[in-house]
Parts: structure tokens; C-alpha cells; sequence
């Protein structure tokens, strides 16, 4: 069925973008994102979309020159003629992979001739990296403008921070354009908002098309007011995990998959892999050791987690040296930059390969039709999250 509806886009694919440029309705469309993509051979599925994504020192020297050209673009079609930015970065810059990637964000900026600075809130003086030729200095408020403490004023504001922390002052005062908008911080935006956007659209495509939707899609629910360090709310992920895996297995009875159906089961505010676990058995939940339920307990910067994303567990098939691999999209303003591969020598295809000790190559896995098109409509279901 997968190469069946390859073709399909392959052969209609005029049809397809111009129902795609439909159903975009221009609106808060992101300057980034990031579209992780499982391929598990009998179906295809977006799993996560980022909107601040931190792996751009990725990108080959081909896409990086799309990626200058994609962001002026952006600029230019929503500010106009502006001349200088800032990027606003997450705070953990000790992480060298992270610093690379800010440098290939200024790149494409620098290539269009902006002024491009960095700078955020709540640290006190400069900090310094001389490899990188990164300063980043104290963002403050000021007649209701941002500015550096030296004086520049950004025209326009880009976070790189997914904001997991909390909406800074600075940012919530400011009459600044910022990008993207500030509602898809993770202090707001939960992950199932963005499934619940996207899988209308995509059962829209398939019904026209002829295709079971759950073939490019997942079954996916969500739990709030958990907490595993006490065990609260356990029940209720339980009985919503069984709800995933019955509908799950009914699929594949249906479609005469001869697998076994598990559950991821994922913080809902939040990125960087953490918060993440996955079950066959709703037991599994139930009877979760102490030293799991710490690790589920927080995710980035300490943030308690207790809103959780149910979502039908999607297996890859794609490999690299023969180590399990999964698909990247990056994305500049809904245009594709490039489709890079996430591997990972100790992971198999069963879980998430977003954890430490990934590593990144270019590398074409097939499909390019089918992932194209699910990266685009990612993006495009951000803008419906928004208007929620």
C-alpha cells in the first residue's frame, strides 16, 4: 500500500500541491520545523513536529544554500525590508552541536545581509564563545521595545527556545515582531493539539485520494494531571494506552499485519527525547519501577511533567549501517530544506530514536514522494493549531 500511494503522489503531483496551497491558510506559517518520520514498511507517519529545532549543523552544503535562500524569503514576505535580527537561543550553550547549529541559523541570515546578534533574557552579562564567535548578551525592556544591553534593537525576533521554562517578561512585553508565534511555546502548546489538527486533514486527502488515512497517520490520545513520582494518574494512562493498542490492533487485524501493536507514551510539552516510554501491555504502566517514574517524572529544565501523549507506536524499517534510522524533515517557512536520516547504535525499531547518543548523516531512505508531502502537510497543520 505504501508504494501504492507513492506512486500516487508521484503521478498527481500538481493535483496534490495545489490542494496542499489550498488548505495553507498563510497565517502564522513557522520559519522553522522539524518533522521527525517513521517508515515501518506496511505504513508511513509523521510522529513529532518541532517548531525550534536544534539540528540545522546538519544540513549538507547544498541545503544550507536553500536554507539562505528559504529564510530571506520568509523575512522579506512578512517584515518587508528589515535589516536587523536577533536570535533568541536556548540557554544550555555548553552544548557544542546546539552552537553550530545557531551558527548555520546566522549563516543564512548573514547571506542576506542582515545584522544578525544574539541575546536572552534573565542572564546577567555577556557569554562568551570564541570558538564559535558567539556572544550572547542580556536581553532587556525598554520603552517597550527589546534590546541588547548595548543598544541594539532587533526589527525582528527569532526564537530558537522552545520555551519549556515559561514566556520571559521581555519577550511578553516587547512590540517586536517574534517568530514563531510566542503561542507555540511549550509553556502553551501540547503535542496532541498539533495531532488533533493534522489527522482531519489527512483523513480530508485520503478519503478524496482513496486511501485509508491511517496508513500516513496515528491513533493517538493524551492524559492530564499525571504524576509518576507519586504514581497519580497511573489509572488513567493505563486505560488510555489500552484505548491506543485495542484501535491499534483492529488496524492491523484489518490490513493483516502480523506485528505486535505498542504505545508510545510522551510528554506532551517538551522535546529533546525526554518524558518518553513505550508499552505493549498497559501493565507495563502500572507496574513502572521507581527509576522509570523519575526519568518520566521531568523534562527539560526540570519542568514537572504531568500532561502525557498517547500515540500508536510506529516501527522503522529504515536503516544505516546497520543501525535503526528514521527520517528528518527540515522545513523553513512550510518550503523543504532537506530530508536528512537520525541513527543510533543502540536503539532498535521499536523506540525512539531521539535520545542520546544519535547521530545524523544524509542519506536518501526511499519514499521521497510520500515524505515530502507529510512534511508539508506538518507544517501546514501548525497554522491550525494556532487558530484553535
Amino acid at each position: 500500500m505504501i508504494k501504492k500511494i507513492e506512486q500516487y503522489l508521484i503521478d498527481n503531483k500538481d493535483k496534490v500541491e495545489a490542494w496542499l496551497a489550498e488548505k495553507a491558510t498563510g497565517k502564522n506559517t513557522p520559519i522553522f520545523t522539524s518533522i521527525d518520520i517513521r517508515n515501518a514498511g506496511f505504513k508511513i507517519a509523521h510522529v513529532d513536529t518541532n517548531l525550534y529545532p536544534a539540528g540545522f549543523n546538519n544540513l549538507s552544503d547544498d541545503a544550507s544554500n536553500d536554507f539562505a535562500s528559504y529564510i530571506g524569503e520568509y523575512i522579506i514576505s512578512n517584515f518587508g525590508n528589515v535589516k536587523k535580527v536577533l536570535i533568541y537561543p536556548e540557554s544550555f550553550t555548553r552544548n557544542t552541536k546546539y552552537l553550530e547549529s545557531l551558527k548555520k541559523i546566522e549563516a543564512a541570515l548573514l547571506a542576506n545581509n542582515y545584522e544578525v546578534r544574539f541575546g536572552i533574557a534573565n542572564i546577567e552579562k555577556e557569554r562568551l564563545f570564541e570558538e564559535f564567535d558567539i556572544s550572547i548578551l542580556p536581553l532587556i525592556t525598554k520603552d517597550n521595545d527589546a534590546l541588547l544591553e548595548d543598544g541594539f534593537r532587533p526589527d525582528v525576533i527569532i526564537v530558537n527556545n522552545d520555551l519549556t521554562s515559561g514566556l520571559p517578561a521581555v519577550l511578553r512585553e516587547t512590540s517586536q515582531p517574534i517568530i514563531p508565534s510566542l503561542k507555540f511555546g511549550w509553556y502553551k502548546r501540547k503535542k496532541y493539539m498539533h495531532f488533533e489538527a493534522f489527522n482531519p486533514l489527512i483523513e480530508e486527502f485520503c478519503n478524496t485520494a482513496g486511501f485509508d488515512p491511517w496508513f500516513l497517520s496515528t491513533i493517538f490520545t493524551n492524559c492530564e494531571d499525571i504524576d509518576f513520582r507519586d504514581k497519580k494518574g497511573l489509572e488513567c494512562l493505563a486505560s488510555k494506552a489500552s484505548e491506543v493498542l485495542d484501535k491499534t490492533a483492529a488496524k492491523y487485524k484489518e490490513h493483516k499485519i502480523k506485528s505486535t501493536p505498542y504505545v508510545f507514551i510522551k510528554a506532551n510539552m517538551g522535546t529533546y527525547g525526554m518524558g518518553v516510554m513505550s508499552v505493549k501491555h498497559p501493565d507495563e504502566i502500572l507496574n513502572i519501577n521507581k527509576k522509570d517514574r523519575h526519568s518520566m517524572d521531568n523534562v527539560k529544565s526540570k519542568v514537572k511533567n504531568t500532561s502525557m501523549l498517547l500515540q500508536e507506536g510506529v516501527p522503522t524499517i529504515e536503516r544505516f549501517e546497520s543501525h535503526s534510522a528514521e527520517s528528518l524533515a527540515y522545513m523553513c517557512g512550510g518550503k523543504i530544506i532537506e530530508i536528512f536520516s537520525r541513527w543510533h547504535e543502540g536503539k532498535d525499531m521499536m523506540v525512539s530514536l531521539n535520545a542520546k547518543g544519535a547521530k545524523f548523516v544524509s542519506v536518501d531512505h526511499g519514499l521521497d514522494g510520500t515524505k515530502h508531502f507529510l512534511a508539508k502537510l506538518a507544517s501546514i497543520a501548525t497554522e491550525y493549531e494556532h487558530l484553535k
